[in-house]
């Protein structure tokens, strides 16, 4: 891939970020189902550009608001708009990857992948609640953040997602409140996996830095291999936000350089405002322990030891698996839980990148669509096929399908009229 060089590198204005919002809104070949009564909820635009390898990711996150709630084919459309070379391996394949293996209802599903010739398009669950740190910090701004039997539904669930992802052998690494989703009904689903890495096969541990400043665990500050632990860490970090407003090694609103961050989160001991009780402290405690071997996790093939925890006492396991613990607070389907597009800043884009030959094979897979596990079960008990899985006796080939059948037809004639 070529990359332009930096004088033919510009920045995206206020004004150029709505003319991208109205062509991707215009596009027929992603633009959302007209029978839902669909309406535009929110769009992000932002740009990653790495320096070693100079490649460059720019990204259009769309968000489609339906007025029809149990509408099935409603959902979320994410559209990357990138150039990527052959050595790309994360953000959007990695996510379409991981999307395909994944059947949890904690964490969105993926129904198609396509491509168009300026996008990589993932078509995934509609969230029509928003995501978690709005409900943290905007919803209520003069009194933010959760009481503790929200934060401890909502944190049940996402443990129920992270267990899912590490039985796939998945590190997820960017858990944090924006990253939550929350549906219609009051659930949450773990959203945004362009970040969550595979182990390889007789792999246990794997190295990397990847995720969020003030969410990162300490083991991948240091630049030491690690495994799913890293994922409770944030969790910890994610729970105590939900409480405190707040990241427990910055303020509100505080800028801390990034070194001085890692050293708070290296060596800063956690302290906790009057509103955690004792079992919200011990559980941060164990999930914030800076040492692996003493925090708590995924062991033994599930999350038994954190579902113990006393915080949990009230949460019907069973009845949250099933989907039918009731969630305590169900948003409004007449409120856009998201900011105003108009709140936009000057984002940085790439012009002028040229494809090479070896950029195919990277579209070719991308595009290679996903029929998702929840729409094949979906499919299976609507019974649409039925008319076509007819048998003949004891399971044999029916006649319109044997191929000897075919070669037996007669042969067409024509009539002509002189």
């Amino acid at each position: 891939m070529k990359l332009p060089k930096d004088d033919q590198r510009t920045k995206v204005t206020p004004w150029d970020y709505r003319r991208l919002v109205q062509e991707v809104t215009n596009k027929p070949g992603i633009k959302h189902p007209k029978h839902c009564g669909s309406q535009l909820l929110n769009v992000k635009l932002s740009v990653s550009v790495n320096k070693k390898s100079e490649q460059t990711s720019p990204q259009m996150q769309v968000l489609w608001s339906s007025e029809t709630k149990t509408d099935p084919f409603c959902h979320q459309e994410k559209c990357i708009w990138s150039k990527p070379s052959t050595s790309y391996n994360t953000g959007a394949m990695v996510e379409k990857r991981i999307l395909e293996k994944v059947h949890s209802r904690f964490i969105v599903s993926l129904a198609y992948a396509f491509q168009t010739k300026e996008e990589l398009c993932l078509v995934m669950t509609i969230m029509n609640g928003g995501d978690l740190k709005y409900h943290v910090y905007l919803v209520d701004e003069n009194n933010p953040g959760f009481e503790e039997p929200r934060a401890c539904f909502y944190i049940a669930q996402i443990i129920q997602g992270l267990e899912h992802l590490h039985q796939k052998r998945i590190i997820y690494r960017d858990l944090k409140p924006e990253n939550v989703l929350l549906d219609n009904d009051g659930n949450v689903r773990i959203s945004d996996l362009g970040l969550a890495v595979e182990l390889k096969e007789g792999k246990t541990m794997t190295k990397g830095y990847a995720g969020t400043p003030g969410y990162m665990a300490p083991e991948m500050l240091k630049g030491d291999k690690y495994d799913t632990s890293v994922d409770y860490f944030t969790l910890g970090v994610t729970l105590y936000e939900f409480i405190a407003a707040k990241n427990p090694f910055r303020n509100r609103g505080e800028k801390v350089e990034r070194e001085e961050m890692k050293e708070r989160m290296l060596n800063r001991v956690v302290t906790y405002p009057d509103n955690f009780g004792e079992h919200a402290k011990s559980l941060c405690d164990g999930l914030l322990a800076k040492e692996v071997d003493q925090r708590m996790g995924f062991k033994n093939g599930c999350c038994d030891e954190i579902r113990a925890h006393p915080f949990f006492k009230e949460i019907n396991w069973r009845k949250l698996n099933a989907g039918i613990l009731p969630p305590p607070f169900v948003p409004d389907p007449k409120v856009v839980y998201a900011k105003d597009l108009d709140d936009v800043g000057a984002f940085s884009s790439v012009r002028g990148v040229a494809l090479e030959e070896p950029d195919k094979t990277f579209f070719d897979e991308f595009s290679t669509g996903n029929i998702s596990i929840p729409w094949q079960e979906e499919m299976i008990d609507m019974g649409i096929y039925g008319e076509l899985n007819l048998w003949g006796p004891e399971g044999t080939i029916p006649n319109d399908l044997r191929r000897e059948s075919i070669l037996e037809q007669p042969k067409s004639s024509t009539c002509c009229i002189s």
